[in-house]
């Protein structure tokens, strides 16, 4: 939600249109990575499956060095910089301008604790709870879009236009920061981005973890999402504010909403429409989401330091195979020493050799000795071509 918000501060009504269309362009990268995901995942040691584009980087373009990258990079992106921007969404609906008055520290100390809970592996119940509340949020949310709409569906093709007409129009009605096309262009597709992770490299690791009868499944389900998130939902937030009064380019350019506001933008902007009993119920809505964010960015971090740490031991255990070859492996004594003593236990290598014991075989004769047992037959003589067959 926030990044729609921030969008339209930005970059105007104008930026929500470059979002559609990175939207159109990412649901071909989303189902590309998906399906890679599918097809290059492999098993963890708990039974789960873990995959993304640092595996079929290893995997499918034989580099593990450019999957060591790109983890390295999605620890550092996602254990910080997602967990931030959610964070920040989070403490402004309950923090000191949201409904429940919370201090910023009691605020962070909440946030921190329930996600301790989850990421250091002690209490997976909050895990559990987020995954059956977040679907359920993300249909409240819906359906006080769907009524907003309702009630101003006459409005409805004006914004449309407001919206394409920014895309391309002139600097004062874009309305953003810096206004112009420029503005709207760019902050669109980084908001748009965000909004999907179309191509971003995060989805996938979540897409791993799916079992389908087929990788492409996975991609069509993943392409489908990113239209969902940002054709239908992204479209029915801006419309809520842009019908609400609580944006217009005027607060803009006055300086009187800035970024700042893109996490309480939206709930400002229901309880604007729908009255101020939205507060709470958007509040629950906005922390539970951006909860279930904050546990996925987590996870992802988590999954990229396995690879890394993985990919460290496999480098080290070729590198210990490549010494022995180089210096020409086991020497053949020691190869001989280690035989006995596999077969035959403990064994000086310092005394000299001793023959095999003799175990018999059955019918008076023994393996390993030339000569008939005790009471024993010897073998028929065999005839040599050439040669007379010897008398007995």
């Amino acid at each position: 939600m926030s990044s729609e918000c921030a969008a339209l501060i930005l970059g105007g009504p104008g930026a929500i249109f470059w979002m559609w269309v990175v939207a159109l362009v990412g649901m071909a990268t989303a189902f590309f990575e998906a399906t890679l995901a599918q097809v290059f995942k492999v098993r963890h040691t708990d039974g789960s499956f873990r995959g993304g584009p640092a595996y079929y980087m290893a995997r499918g373009l034989r580099s593990r060095p450019l999957g060591v990258v790109f983890a390295g990079l999605t620890i550092f992106t996602c254990g910080f910089s997602i967990i931030m921007v959610q964070s920040n969404a989070v403490a402004g609906v309950i923090g000191p301008d949201s409904p429940l008055k919370l201090p910023p520290s009691v605020a962070a100390a909440v946030l921190v604790g329930l996600a301790a809970l989850v990421i250091l592996g002690g209490v997976r119940r909050v895990a559990r709870v987020t995954e059956w509340m977040a679907p359920i949020m993300a249909l409240v949310y819906v359906a006080m879009a769907v009524v907003i709409v309702a009630l101003h569906i006459t409005q409805l093709p004006g914004l449309l236009g407001t919206i394409v007409f920014s895309a391309f129009g002139p600097a004062p009605f874009a309305g953003g920061v810096t206004g112009g096309i420029i503005a709207a262009l760019t902050n669109g597709t980084r908001r748009g981005l965000f909004s999907n992770e179309a191509g971003q490299g995060t989805a996938p690791f979540a897409a791993a973890t799916a079992t389908v009868a087929h990788p492409v499944q996975q991609g069509l389900i993943q392409s489908l999402g990113v239209f969902v998130d940002t054709i239908i939902a992204c479209t029915a937030t801006a419309f809520i504010i842009l019908v609400s009064g609580v944006y217009s380019p005027a607060l803009v350019q006055a300086g009187e909403l800035t970024p700042k506001a893109a996490g309480t933008l939206t709930s400002d902007a229901v309880a604007a429409t729908l009255g101020s009993w939205t507060a709470i119920p958007m509040a629950i809505v906005i922390f539970v989401l951006a909860f279930s964010s904050i546990i996925a960015a987590a996870t992802y971090s988590e999954v990229s330091m396995t690879f890394i740490s993985e990919a460290a031991r496999m480098a080290a255990a070729q590198a210990r195979l490549g010494g022995l070859h180089r210096s020409g492996g086991p020497r053949h004594s020691d190869r001989r020493v280690e035989h006995r003593r596999h077969h035959h236990g403990h064994h000086d290598p310092d005394q000299p050799d001793r023959p095999h014991p003799a175990r018999p075989l059955g019918r008076g004769r023994t393996q390993g000795l030339g000569r008939p047992a005790r009471g024993g037959t010897s073998r028929p003589p065999v005839q040599r071509r050439g040669q007379p067959l010897p008398a007995r």
